[in-house]
């Protein structure tokens, strides 16, 4: 009996990385290896990271999110990064776990 082995779907992945240095410090965001602002800016910045991935999300329809955190940005960061990604219509959020110092 031959077994047929089907190939893995690959799905374009759009990667947003949140980086802290510290407790004082604004957390840093980038969206698809390009530097896209602070959290400094508050809802200006998460309303055009909503935008920006919808609009990546209407050429791609397979889009799968990814946010990749540095131990130091804080849960709320997090949580308010896949919130983007779900308002945007982008369910599909992996996360990438980032090395303890």
């Amino acid at each position: 009996e031959d077994t047929v082995i089907q190939p893995p779907e690959y799905h374009p992945v759009l990667t947003v990385r949140l980086q802290r240095r510290g407790p004082a410090d604004p957390t840093r965001v980038f969206l698809a290896g390009s530097r896209f602002g602070e959290t400094a800016e508050g809802e200006a910045l998460w309303a055009r990271f909503q935008a920006s991935v919808a609009a990546v999300r209407m050429k791609s329809p397979d889009l799968v999110g990814e946010i990749d955190a540095s131990p130091e940005v804080e849960h709320g960061t997090v949580v308010r990064t896949l919130d983007g990604f779900v308002a945007a219509g982008l369910t599909d959020v992996r996360f990438r776990g980032t090395r303890a110092r």
